[in-house]
């Protein structure tokens, strides 16, 4: 999986996450505005509410949590690739070698013969399923790491979230989400510095 599928794939998920999250906060405001006419008809939604947006892929960038969490994918993925790629040259070297002995001696007994070709048959079922294997698991590692990184941004930007009284934050992922916006309501820095700030890494934590 490419870098550019890995940060597509956690785009997603934290846009989704960011706007879901937001859009609740605004119904419970709702819930516990007081209007000073003390009229049954509500004020503007659009006056008692302030935006923000963040743009993901600067905040994916340069999030320490991420980097880490992005290295940390891509060395297992470059393990995974590595051990493949020696399998199957090994593979490959025996099936030289085997087709090497046939022209060299082609009166090799047939029982032999069979014999090697059955284990050359094994040894590439057993490279097929530790491609498989290892493939399985290298997902697990990445829906991991997508909830451990979600779970974090989601939660500090709550707790950034209890000074600023933001209503609305909208993801700017590629410039999909927002057609224009003063650039006074894109807090992207400020959440990356506060991300940053929260952020330890577990050889600090012990």
């Amino acid at each position: 999986m490419t870098h550019n599928t890995i940060n597509y794939i956690i785009n997603g998920v934290l846009a989704v996450g960011i706007i879901l999250l937001f859009i609740l906060q605004i119904g419970n405001k709702h819930k516990n505005v007081v209007y000073p006419d003390q009229s049954d008809e509500p004020q503007d939604s659009v006056s008692i509410l302030s935006f923000a947006y963040i743009n993901v892929d600067s905040l994916l960038l340069k999030y320490y949590l991420a980097m880490d969490l992005r290295s940390q994918l891509l060395v297992k993925e470059e393990n995974s690739r590595s051990i493949i790629t020696q399998r199957v040259r090994d593979l490959e070297q025996q099936m030289r070698r085997y087709k090497q002995r046939l022209e060299e001696n082609p009166f090799l007994p047939r029982e032999q013969s069979d014999l090697e070709y059955r284990q050359i048959l094994q040894r590439q079922h057993d490279v097929y399923n530790l491609e498989n294997q290892l493939s399985k698991e290298l997902k697990e590692e990445q829906d991991r790491i997508y909830l451990q990184l979600y779970d974090s941004i989601i939660q500090q930007i709550k707790r950034y979230n209890e000074t600023k009284k933001i209503s609305i934050f909208f993801s700017n992922t590629g410039g999909d989400n927002i057609l224009y916006a003063k650039d006074s309501y894109n807090v992207t820095q400020e959440v990356i510095d506060y991300l940053n700030k929260k952020f330890t890494t577990p050889a600090l934590q012990e």
